[in-house]
Order: structure tokens, then sequence, then C-alpha cells
């Protein structure tokens, strides 16, 4: 039977030294050193000599022709530092076994359309694009170490039955996509990291994961779209945006699954003025972890997250952080927020940070945060936001906690869910003597921005001023004690003028010039006994013995007294039915 050079020499005729070796190394299943002694650097292939060069078509017949793939041994063929110049199309071919090209230079596009491969292996090569969208692997892709590609990469709908490792690998396609992997399914795992570095956008939408996709160290650069998008995306794993992970332009999460945690300790995020990570709708079996050193220069979305573990916000620098309608079972961490980083990064220039927080509607475990890491006056939202506790090191007096509902912008009004909130929280702690400091400032808060008409701003003041709105109310005693010391010098001094007399005819004698000292059987007048009778419904003997009289003093003076003692019985009365309200539950605390 003929070798597999000679069935070479005769499809072809003439076979460069390179060539040689590739027929001479596959049956063998060893590398075809194609380097001839030269350097492996594919970036200077336009110096090679020509004997370094390997047809595409001699590499497509290898791998269709069925006299020449029987002796191909099953590790397949290794090409090392050869140059292809002619468009290499393995499109719709069944490939039995391993394809490698390492430090090769791929001068034209490599055309992998719905074709069947075993092993692709394109480590350190330098290729225009890639056109694999339906391509199914068994086994792993290799597109790391010094693998580089001018133009886009396209795996759409693509199946990897191992891993995709882009480890140092280089995609550029600046206009476009510099890797497309849509509704990809890949068993293993995804790596982007150390080194992995694109100019153009990372696609994987709808993609299938099977275990972690880890970017970290790698760098995403798109000037014209998303840097990386990842929408709908399914990961088995965690996904690590970690670890030097450096982006420009919007890395975008929507809708993503994953099935343990993500993680962005250490990661950089450009996007100046608009969206630097959007995460809305994740779903998150394990933790979120934003830490580390982690920057945003612009806001992080998580908008209607669903995260099974906690958000970890700590040692950050960050623009803004919405978690409106986000469900987390955990803790949510907010600590070491810084407002000045220096230089973290070269592409990242000294700033003042202002992060903005929003938590409306927003579910979690746990709270911990500190006052430090704040957000200034009118950055914080807290409308709808729930939580079971406050925990860690977190400040849980109410004097610092209402500092921190007072964060919130003044445009959006009165807000009562965030102090119920805070109300329930302490309550449930066991905290109950901070709770009535919370509950007065809510009623006070709605006194100023409630818009509640005369009538509810009245009914408001007097009640904050009365009884606390029912967390004091020992106040109403003590303005109905001090109505009684008031009454007592003022019914005094009617009595005084005369105005204050006897009830029965026989003790008072008007006409009389000289007041007749009082019958020995007449209670005498006693002010405070008397402005306690006002007030009181039983009778102290007082007021059924004593009147108010203008005979002798006129009718101005009798009615200014006059006036004076409906009033006090007015707000004496009204006092002890608020004092008596209070625990009879009429009046709502919280």
């Amino acid at each position: 039977m003929a070798t597999l050079e000679e069935l070479a020499r005769k499809k072809f005729s003439f076979l460069s030294e390179a060539e040689i070796r590739v027929v001479q190394a596959a049956p063998d299943g060893t590398f075809a050193d194609c380097s001839l002694g030269g350097d492996v650097e594919p970036e200077k292939a336009d110096t090679w000599p020509e004997t370094r060069n390997v047809r595409a078509d001699l590499i497509r017949w290898l791998c269709v022709d069925r006299e020449a793939r029987e002796q191909i041994d099953p590790r397949g063929i290794q090409i090392l530092g050869a140059r292809i110049t002619e468009p290499l199309d393995l499109s719709f071919t069944n490939v039995l076994f391993p394809l490698g090209c390492f430090g090769c230079r791929l001068e034209q596009p490599l055309n992998l359309r719905w074709a069947k491969m075993a092993v692709l292996n394109l480590e350190g090569s330098w290729t225009k694009g890639i056109f694999a969208d339906g391509l199914k692997l068994e086994g792993s892709l290799f597109l790391r170490n010094g693998f580089h590609a001018e133009g886009g990469v396209r795996l759409l709908g693509a199946t990897v039955g191992g891993d995709l490792d882009a480890e140092g690998g280089t995609f550029k396609n600046p206009d476009g996509m510099a890797l497309d992997a849509n509704s990809a399914k890949i068993s293993g795992r995804v790596f982007l990291r150390e080194g992995f570095s694109s100019e153009g956008e990372v696609r994987l939408l709808g993609a299938t994961i099977g275990d972690e996709l880890n970017a970290k160290g790698g760098t995403f650069k798109s000037a014209k779209g998303y840097a990386l998008n990842a929408d709908r995306i399914k990961v088995t794993g965690s996904v690590f945006l970690s670890g030097g992970f450096h982006a420009e332009g919007e890395v975008r999460l929507l809708g993503a699954t994953i099935g343990s945690s993500l993680e962005a300790r250490g990661g950089a995020f450009k996007n100046s003025k608009r969206v630097a990570l959007n995460a809305d709708r994740i779903e998150v079996h394990g933790s979120v972890f934003l830490g580390g050193k982690f920057v945003a220069e612009g806001t992080v979305r998580l908008v209607g997250a669903e995260i099974r573990g906690q958000l970890e916000v700590d040692d950050a620098w960050l623009d803004g952080l919405d978690l409106d309608s986000a469900d987390i079972t955990e803790k949510f961490f907010w600590r070491n927020i810084h407002e000045d980083h220096g230089v973290l990064h070269p592409d990242f220039p000294s700033k003042e940070w202002e992060p903005n927080l929003s938590l409306t509607a927003a579910k979690v475990g746990s709270l911990a945060d500190e006052e430090a890491s704040w957000p200034g006056k009118g950055r914080l939202i807290l409308d709808g936001f729930v939580y079971e506790r406050i925990g860690g090191n977190a400040p849980i007096d109410a004097t610092a906690r209402l500092k921190w509902l007072r964060l919130q912008p003044d445009r959006l009004g009165f807000r009562p869910q965030p102090y119920e909130q805070l109300i329930a929280v302490l309550r449930r702690m066991g905290h109950e003597d901070q709770v009535a400091k919370v509950a007065i400032a809510k009623q006070l808060d709605l006194r100023k921005r409630g818009h509640l008409g005369w009538w509810g701003w009245t009914k408001n003041w007097f009640l904050y001023l009365a009884v606390g709105y029912g967390y004091r109310a020992w106040l109403a005693f003590i303005w109905l004690l001090v109505l009684v010391v008031l009454g007592s010098c003022v019914f005094s001094r009617a009595h005084s003028a005369n105005v204050l007399v006897p009830s029965d005819q026989e003790a008072y004698k008007p006409d009389e010039t000289v007041k007749t000292p009082l019958p020995d059987y007449y209670p005498k007048f006693n002010a405070a006994v008397y402005s306690l009778d006002v007030i009181f419904p039983f009778d102290l003997g007082q007021k059924s013995h004593w009147r108010l009289s203008e005979k002798q003093s006129g009718a101005l003076v009798y009615w200014i007294f006059e006036f004076y003692s409906l009033a006090q019985l007015f707000l004496g009365w009204v006092l002890l039915l608020v004092a008596a309200a209070v625990p009879a539950g009429y009046i709502k605390k919280d």
C-alpha cells in the first residue's frame, strides 16, 4: 500500500519541505516541525521562506480523503510554525482526529461552518477571521497562548464537548464582533483569562456553559458597543470577572443564570456616565462579590436580580449601584466605598467618586453597611427596600439610621415604607428603645413633606406636642399640669378682681361697698383646686360654689375670664381624651 507521502505526491506532484514534514509526521501523530530551524513567531511570517508554506488544500485533503485519513494516527495532525497562504475550508467536513496548528500563520480566513471535529488547537497561531457557525467539536477548542485573530471569530450555535480555552489569546475586530459565540454550547469551561485581549465585542448571548466562565485578568475593549455581551447565558459553575479583569464598554449579563457565584473582586469596568455592568434580572445561585478594589466608572445594575447567597460590595469605587426589585437571600454588604482611588489603573484616572445607591423594592436577608460608606445626600433611594435584620457592625441606633433615611432625595417627597421597615427590623431585633425615635421622625417627615392639608397638618402637630404620636403619653399630663398652674394664676387674679364670686346669694352681696367675710359654712376659694375643677368631670367643691360674675367687673373683663375658662375646659378635655386614647389603641403609633 502506498505511503501517505506517496499519495500526497501523486495528488499534488510538488511538496514543499514543510508539507513533506506534515505528511511524514501525520501517520505517527507527532509534531510536524515546519519552522525548519527558524523562529516560531507568526507575527514575523512575512520574512519566512516559501519552504515553510503548507497549502490549505493539502490539509483539507488529509482530513477528507478516505485513503489519506486512514493513515492518520488517532493523535491527529500537529503542525508547528507553518505558513498557510490560501483560505482553509473545512466546512461541512467530518474530521475524525485532532487538528492542531501551533505557532502557524493562516493568512486567509478559516472556514469551519457546520464541520464535525474531534479537537481543534490553534495555540499561538495568527489567523484572519474564523467562521465556525454550527461547528461540532467532540473535545476542546484551543485559541490560547499567543493566538491572534485579525477579524471576527464566529462560533454561532457551535457545540464544544470540552473547553473553549482562549487564555492569552488576542481577538481584534474593532468595528464588529471580536468573538461571537451566540447560542454556543460548551460542556466544559470557557477561559478568557490571563492575557486574553479583545478589541471589538465579545458576544455570548444565550450560550450554555457546563462549568465556569473565567475571565480573570482578561481585557475587553469595544469602542462601538458592548465589551462583553452575555445576556441570557447559562453557566453551571461560577463567572469570574476578577483578578485584573478590565473592560472598556458595557459588560452585560441580562437575564443570565449562574449556578454558583459571580466573582468580580478586583475587576475594573469603564463606561463613563453610562452603564458599566448590567446584570438586570440575573439569577445567581451563589453570591455576588464586587470588592477587592473593584472599580466601576459607570453604573452597576442588578435590577430585578435574584441572588440566593449574599451581595458583597466591599473595598470598591463605583459611580452607582441600582438594586431596584432585587432579591438577595442572605446579606447585603456595603462597606469601604471609597471617594477617591488615586490611580488604580492607568486607564482609570484619579477622580471624585460620588456613588448612587438605589434599593427600590429590593429584598435582602441581612443588611451590613457602615456610615462612612453611605452615599451623599440625594444619592440613596430606599422606597420599598425590605431587609430582615441589620447585621455585622452596621449601626443600629436610631440617630444613625435616621441620618441614613434622610440621604434620600427630597424630590421623592414623603415615603413611609423606609421608616416602617426600619421600625419593624428594630422591633424584631429587640431594640424597642430605638423604635419611638424612628416612629416620631416618620410623623415629623409626614408633616413636613406629606401634603396633609391644613387639618391634617394641625392634627399631626397637636399629636406630636400632646403625646409624641403615642410614644410619649406622659406629655399629656405635663401639659395638664401646665394648664392647671396657668389656670391657678388666672383664676386667682379673677378672684382678686371680684370676677370670681360665691355662687350662693347669701354669701355674695354685690351691693355692699365693703366685702363681708364669708360665712363659716361656705368653702373658701382655692385657685389651684378651682383650676382642676374646670378640667375634670367630677366636682372638687370649687366650681359648684364659685362662679364668674360681671356685675362689679364689667362685661369686657368678665368675658375675658369666661373665654379663658372655656378654653381651659376644652384643652383639658382634649388632653384627657388623647391620653386615654393611647393605651386604648385609638392612636396608631407606627
